[in-house]
């Protein structure tokens, strides 16, 4: 699937990606390893949503890195900049590194930019698919 395949666009009005934005592109599952995978797997993803529509995001979040052989760490401000062109941000949440759920997290927050102290926590994003232009 490719978001420029038309087939796929706005096929569903809700779209779970839980736990694998962080592995695209890394070449573990079979895909080609490619830098921008998570990118691209993105885009596809929100193209797959119609306008209006829901999408649930978790991956991890911490200091921005690859782990290797294994999936990404986004940092908070990385997610943000990726999901807000094309999403209206319901709802952040995270669990932090000590396993506590945070709610309704402010994603505009000086602690954001520091992914809210985790280092290996999971961000928890509900999506709202902006209208079409």
């Amino acid at each position: 699937i490719t978001a420029t395949d038309s087939r796929w666009h706005g096929v569903t009005d809700s779209l779970s990606c839980l736990h694998s934005i962080e592995h695209f592109g890394l070449g573990r599952y079979g895909d080609t390893v490619d830098p921008e995978g998570w990118r691209r797997g993105w885009d596809n993803l929100v193209e797959m949503v119609e306008p209006g529509g829901t999408i649930y995001l978790s991956t991890m979040i911490g200091t921005q890195r690859v782990e290797f052989d294994a999936h990404r760490v986004f940092s908070v401000s990385t997610l943000i900049d990726l999901v807000h062109p094309q999403c209206e941000i319901v709802e952040l949440a995270f669990v932090d590194d000590d396993g506590d759920l945070h709610r309704g997290a402010d994603w505009t927050a000086d602690e954001a930019a520091t992914s809210f102290g985790c280092q290996t926590g999971c961000g928890i994003l509900r999506l709202r698919r902006r209208l079409a232009q």
